[in-house]
């Protein structure tokens, strides 16, 4: 009995996960940066009841999380990368009406090679859902959807957004083989950076979404061929 497209997307929705500070061992809580800056101001306590969210990420296999490198860089609202060595930086993890720990166990970011990638570590978070992966990024018009959690449209919640894949961008590096491409026909809102890009047809996730486009019109993706330069950061067991 085939499985239908609804209860697919719920199950995507399930391994998505928001990506936030850790608070005394916990994911739960910390206030929205625009609130500590101005309580006073109107939205201000709505915003202070919300949590923090630095952008999304989704389970791959039993207890690991993957994400966007950018996700977690200080400058960008997150923890920096890097500093301290793996394994050593905490952050909140909230997914199908749970919460968990994780360590960022590795951090990959090289723009011009197509490279913005994490790995995280999530502690007491099984049993839970986790998705299929493929390095084939599929073709132009193939239709598409992802994943991830915004406060773009009102309060903090899980999204999805269907669109198609536009086609393909070089690495600014010539020598890459990290493939990027284009996500058209739906805009990306903040938030959902690190989420999974879901192919309709096939079932199975082909990328991370990276950003969204200058005009906000559409956005940029990376593939999952990243993936293996964990091999040469000396990573590659994360990688299997």
């Amino acid at each position: 009995m085939s499985v239908s497209w609804n209860a697919l997307a719920r199950r995507v929705q399930r391994a998505t996960v928001r990506i936030q500070p850790a608070v005394d061992g916990y994911a739960e809580g910390g206030l929205h940066p625009e609130a500590l800056e101005d309580p006073e101001a109107p939205g201000g306590r709505a915003l202070a009841a919300q949590p923090t969210a630095w952008g999304s990420g989704f389970f791959v296999a039993p207890g690991w999380v993957l994400t966007c490198a950018h996700v977690l860089r200080r400058e960008e609202g997150g923890i920096g990368m890097g500093e301290g060595g793996p394994g050593v930086h905490e952050v909140g993890l909230v997914f199908d009406g749970r919460s968990a720990v994780g360590e960022v166990r590795h951090a990959l970011h090289s723009p011009e090679d197509g490279v913005d990638i994490a790995i995280i570590r999530a502690y007491d978070a099984e049993p839970h859902v986790f998705l299929p992966l493929s390095e084939d990024t599929g073709d132009p018009g193939d239709q598409i959807l992802f994943f991830g959690h915004s406060r773009e449209t009102g309060p903090l919640r899980p999204i999805s957004v269907v669109g198609t894949i536009g086609g393909t961008v070089a690495a600014t590096r010539g020598d890459s083989a990290n493939e990027q491409y284009l996500l058209d026909g739906m805009t990306v809102p903040r938030g959902v950076s690190g989420g999974p890009v879901y192919h309709r047809a096939r079932a199975e996730v082909i990328g991370i979404v990276t950003h969204q486009a200058d005009d906000r019109r559409g956005g940029l993706a990376s593939s999952l061929m990243q993936l293996r330069g964990l091999f040469t950061e000396g990573a590659g067991d994360l990688y299997h």
